[in-house]
């Protein structure tokens, strides 16, 4: 999280990201550890992503893996391992630690992804709208085009 979170006023700015590097390979570089912090934030968030879900799913989700880990705590005493923490049944609540999860995890890294995503999709949407308009503009001029050798032909028939 705090990598992102020193690269957003970068990506705020327009400097990161979404840079265009064609002509700079110090951009290159830096655009391909930008891309890549960017791949592995969204992967983490996708893994991360059961406290965004609607209350009965992420309750659900959650004791499902509160019975996980209390599986492994149960293993890890019966092969006389010590039991991880958050594993052992005994006295580990997950719901009741997720208070910390989501307020020093899942919200920091949220908030910074919001910010790129924001960014970007504005961008991309304006990309798009952008090649909307010159494909039409350029699909007008080949019709155009096509339409006046057609006159041409027929009257050098």
């Amino acid at each position: 999280v705090e990598q992102l979170q020193s690269r957003v006023g970068d990506f705020r700015s327009g400097n990161a990201f979404l840079t265009d590097t064609k002509h700079d390979r110090e951009k290159q570089k830096s655009s391909k550890n930008d891309r890549r912090l960017l791949m592995e934030a969204l992967l983490h968030f996708g893994d991360l992503n059961n406290c965004h879900r609607p209350w009965r799913v992420y309750k659900h989700l959650v004791g499902l893996l509160e019975m996980e880990f209390h599986a492994q705590g149960d293993l890890e005493r019966q092969i006389g391992l010590p039991v991880s923490a958050m594993m052992d049944r005994s006295k580990d609540n997950l719901i009741a630690q997720q208070t910390g999860w989501i307020s020093f995890v899942i919200k920091p890294l949220f908030v910074e992804l919001k910010v790129i995503l924001q960014t970007a999709s504005q961008q991309w949407v304006e990309q798009l709208e952008n090649n909307v308009e010159t494909n039409l503009q350029n699909v007008k001029s080949e019709i155009a085009a096509k339409e006046a050798k057609e006159v041409e032909d027929k009257a050098a028939d």
